[in-house]
């Protein structure tokens, strides 16, 4: 019985795991497009990287993920310069150029 149990189980944390990284993913994309429309930059490659992934404490004192995805901008087409994005959980802490 542990032969079928201990695969499905293994195999459900990690597509729990793949999803929550996604989804995490696409809203720091959302920040990410947001910033750089209201200061007027040109988001590069038009996503965010993985940088920094860490345990950390939640809002309501849970345990969570903390992840830090790093994007690059342009503010003239040339320069290329780096900005981040924190999620805590699957929200939004902080973004910044």
């Amino acid at each position: 019985m542990w032969s079928v149990l201990l695969p499905a189980l293994v195999l459900l944390l990690a597509a729990g795991g793949w999803y929550s990284a996604m989804s995490a993913r696409e809203q720091a994309n959302t920040a990410a497009r947001k910033l750089c429309s209201q200061q007027g930059l040109t988001l590069l490659d038009g996503t965010v990287a993985l940088a920094r992934l860490r345990l950390a404490r939640l809002a309501d004192g849970r345990v969570g993920v903390r992840r830090t995805y790093v994007f690059d901008y342009s503010s003239d087409g040339f320069n290329r310069a780096t900005g981040f994005v924190v999620m805590c959980g699957s929200a939004v802490e902080s973004v910044g150029i």
